[in-house]
């Protein structure tokens, strides 16, 4: 079952608007939320309301849109179209004159399959597609703060930056991963 909100209201239709939208869904501490109708409205949380913040902006000929967070001041937010949430994935629709653009996550937590279900991986995809019939230069940055790789953002993180062709990465984790130090409610991944 599919809840369809922001597409539903447009029609008129009933709509269910669940008090936050799931986009990093692997477990209870790794766990990254949307708190609001549009993607672009507030920062990105863990699931207990703790800041988890990811960011991304679509470049379209030269003009940037922000599509996730709202941080980057100065920078419009591409206008959202609707969102679907899946028991899988969360799908965004956002729109302007020159492109559409489908934007999803996708976490495989598949009953089938233990060895898939314990990865802590989500997938994030941007589609993009002309709308007016034209080339467009397209392109989309991703970033993630280095608090979702640790349970308070105070504590200290190492980096690196593995090489996969074609892509500039980041790697980031706590400097000191204490292994089941902690118990309770109110914990991120460490």
């Amino acid at each position: 079952m599919s809840i369809l909100l922001l597409a539903a209201a447009a029609r008129g239709e009933e709509s269910i608007r669940p008090p936050a939208v799931p986009l990093v869904a692997c477990d209870p501490y790794f766990s990254i939320w949307s708190q609001a109708d549009r993607l672009t409205d507030v920062a990105t949380t863990h699931w207990t309301g703790k800041p988890h913040r990811l960011s991304s902006q679509i470049t379209i000929d030269d003009k940037s849109f922000r599509v996730i967070g709202a941080e980057a001041a100065g920078i419009s937010a591409l206008q959202q179209k609707s969102v679907t949430v899946l028991p899988t994935r969360t799908i965004y629709q956002f729109a302007s004159d020159q492109i559409a653009l489908t934007l999803t996550f996708t976490t495989p937590n598949l009953p089938e399959s233990i060895e898939l279900l314990s990865w802590p991986v989500t997938y994030v995809t941007w589609s993009a597609k002309s709308v007016d019939g034209k080339a467009h230069r397209v392109s989309v940055t991703f970033e993630a703060a280095a608090e979702i790789a640790v349970n308070v953002p105070g504590q200290k993180t190492v980096w690196s930056t593995p090489a996969f062709e074609g892509l500039s990465t980041l790697s980031v984790g706590s400097e000191s991963q204490t292994i089941l130090g902690r118990s309770g409610d109110d914990l991120r991944i460490d």
